[in-house]
């Protein structure tokens, strides 16, 4: 249970490789947290360093935002205008949390991000062409050029939060989520103590709620139900090829929460067909248990390297704490790091002059955001009660989103 939020065991403890951190504001992924009675785990230890073209080492040890190296590189009122541009991001996002208390929903990524715009003054019915609707059409970059930030800080700060948050250029990715990007580099993050992917676990626990641990590969209609065809127990049809409903379980309704877009390979058969546009980036994971190389960027005394440079294939490389971490002990010497593809011994070896052990996992971790499919429906066409929540993901992917997702979509 838990999807892209996983763990793995490794030097004896255990590490996120999924979802990683949540917000401050993510108040959706608090009220879980109070629900299941986990606690929060506030031990987030990072030195950042940011590298640049060529190696250069732009920063080092230092946070994103308020250090005296940026100052003196980007100067004093872009990086005041960025944090504002963060802020007011974050509270026209804060919007979207009374409006599911009152009970309504949204039926696409895009009518989520209708509702979350700013509205103009003396205007009260938003239009399209005033909301973050925009902001899917352009890139990151674009959006930020327009706005007169310089081209080292979106080439620099802004490449490196997006490389290593969504994998991504900022000459691909879109303006929103490049702002849900750089809202998430801020000073505010926290994660679950024991690993993030006990929040949905305690979730269902506590449930009433039957758990059919199986494979799904078909969810046929049949009538104004639906059935489910496992790899265990699939549907059985006639000589006509009708599918038949006998000792077959009907649905009143079926959510879907996995990627079922062709790269994703989930193998399940929806009626007619139905195929989902898009497709997601691969990150991989690899988490090593070694020992840094002190050639490896001799000067660097950051324990969390940022690549801004699209040529490099490594996005970051960071040393990890286990999820049980208390703040005070002894742990082991464990990194991740976010890459375009499956690194080489050789590259590794660049890295780590000791490597003890590792583990290599290949995530489709979020959307490709190059082109946006905001307007998919989390309904299929002509199918009631049938969901597809993952569609949220149009507008970003984070635990929130997908919470908000599961609340109230459809």
């Amino acid at each position: 249970m838990g999807g892209r939020l996983a763990t793995v065991k490794i030097a004896g403890r255990e590490y996120e490789v999924g979802g990683s951190v949540i917000h401050g504001k993510n108040l959706l992924m608090k009220e879980f947290l109070q629900i299941t009675d986990l606690k929060r785990n506030t031990h987030i230890d990072e030195r950042i360093a940011i590298i640049g073209k060529n190696d250069e080492v732009l920063f080092n040890e230092y946070p994103y935002i308020s250090t005296l190296q940026m100052l003196y590189r980007y100067g004093p009122t872009s990086l005041i205008k960025l944090q504002y541009l963060i802020s007011t991001m974050l509270k026209e996002f804060s919007k979207v949390y009374p409006f599911l208390d009152q009970g309504h929903t949204f039926d696409s990524a895009k009518d989520f991000l209708l509702t979350i715009s700013p509205r103009p003054r003396r205007k009260k019915v938003l239009k399209e062409e005033d909301s973050f609707v925009n902001l899917t059409k352009i890139s990151i970059k674009e959006m930020m050029t327009n706005m007169n930030f310089s081209p080292e800080l979106i080439n620099e700060l802004v490449s490196a939060v997006m490389r290593c948050n969504y994998g991504q250029s900022v000459n691909d990715a879109n303006a929103f989520v490049g702002m849900v990007s750089l809202a998430g580099a801020d000073d505010s993050l926290w994660s679950v103590q024991g690993g993030n992917k006990l929040i949905p676990e305690r979730l269902l626990a506590e449930s009433d709620i039957n758990i059919i641990n199986e494979m799904v590969t078909y969810v046929h209609k049949k009538g104004t139900s639906y059935l489910i065809g496992t790899k265990d127990n699939p549907l059985l049809k006639d000589e006509n090829g009708d599918v038949l409903s006998m000792g077959v379980l009907p649905y009143d309704a079926v959510v879907i929460a996995a990627p079922l877009t062709s790269d994703a390979n989930m193998g399940l058969k929806l009626p007619n067909s139905t195929k989902i546009p898009g497709k997601y980036h691969l990150t991989v994971t690899t988490i090593v248990h070694g020992i840094r190389d002190p050639k490896y960027f001799p000067g660097v005394t950051g324990n969390f390297l940022l690549y801004s440079d699209d040529e490099n294939v490594i996005n970051s490389v960071n040393l990890l704490k286990p999820v049980d971490y208390d703040g005070s002990e002894e742990v082991p010497s464990v990194w991740k790091i976010f890459s375009q593809r499956i690194l080489s011994e050789d590259e590794l070896h660049e890295i780590f002059s000791v490597i003890h052990s590792k583990e290599v996992i290949p995530w489709l971790a979020y959307p490709s955001y190059k082109h946006s499919f905001i307007d998919q429906s989390f309904v299929f066409p002509n199918y009631e009660r049938l969901y597809y929540l993952n569609t949220i993901e149009w507008a970003a992917s984070a635990m929130e989103m997908s919470a908000i997702g599961g609340k109230k979509c459809g």
